[in-house]
């Protein structure tokens, strides 16, 4: 490593626990988050919540966000190149930061499954969240306009969260999902880019993207919606990476 350890720590006033937690971490470089917190704190003698203190002392979001940065901050390691750039400085308002963290919550509860559906363009939103997260391991179900019915509700028995991609949040067809779930007990989620639209009165959790051109109902105008829908849905994978470093 190229940094100077001591002079971190002195920065940083760390104690002497947390001292040998960024010299584990500095050693590993680019392995870290792949040992995962509590392996880094087994192999320090220390505590899990030592590891998590570290990392806000150090100014970073949490364990995963301090595995992509520190690798680069110290700027050593042949595989800390690979390691991009993890913290976003976004203005996300506490709603959605609030919202994020709860909808991760519920999956991380998830027994059965997550149901993801969409309509038109937001589809292709609902269909990336639905790869994001098979790609964690959480057991997804993705359907769209173009599927029957059927695959919704011949899986309502299984299924433990419905997430909904819907722009305007006034789709029919998305909101009779939402009402059907409900009815079952099942969490609803919504991304949908109307602050005040039926789907946010429906749904248990609702994160907003801003949309400056609502009245588009043909898509046809540039739009930021979906780049900042994107970007929540990435938040909500870091969130979920996060509570499964501190389970």
């Amino acid at each position: 490593m190229q940094a100077d350890l001591s002079k971190l720590i002195a920065d940083a006033h760390l104690t002497p626990a947390e001292a040998t937690v960024l010299r584990a971490i500095a050693g590993h470089g680019a392995e870290t988050r792949s040992l995962g917190v509590r392996a880094i704190a087994a192999e320090c003698f220390t505590s899990t919540s030592t590891v998590m203190r570290l990392a806000r002392k150090l100014g970073y979001d949490g364990f995963i966000d301090m595995c992509y940065q520190l690798p680069l901050r110290l700027g050593g390691g042949k595989d800390a190149g690979r390691s991009l750039p993890f913290h976003l400085d976004l203005d996300v308002s506490p709603q959605n930061r609030e919202a994020i963290a709860s909808a991760a919550r519920r999956m991380r509860r998830v027994g059965g499954s997550v149901h993801i559906y969409g309509c038109g363009y937001s589809s292709l939103m609902a269909q990336y969240l639905s790869k994001k997260l098979l790609g964690l391991g959480v057991r997804v179900i993705y359907s769209s306009a173009d599927d029957s019915i059927s695959i919704f509700e011949n899986n309502l028995d299984r299924t433990d969260s419905l997430i909904v991609v819907t722009r305007s949040g006034r789709t029919s067809r998305v909101l009779k999902r939402v009402c059907m779930a409900a009815d079952e007990g099942i969490c609803t989620i919504a991304f949908t880019g109307n602050h005040e639209s039926p789907i946010r009165q429906e749904c248990d959790i609702t994160i907003v993207a801003d949309d400056e051109d609502a009245l588009d109902d043909r898509n046809t105008e540039p739009s930021f919606f979906f780049a900042r829908l994107l970007v929540l849905i990435e938040l909500l994978v870091r969130e979920y990476l996060e509570q499964e470093a501190v389970q």
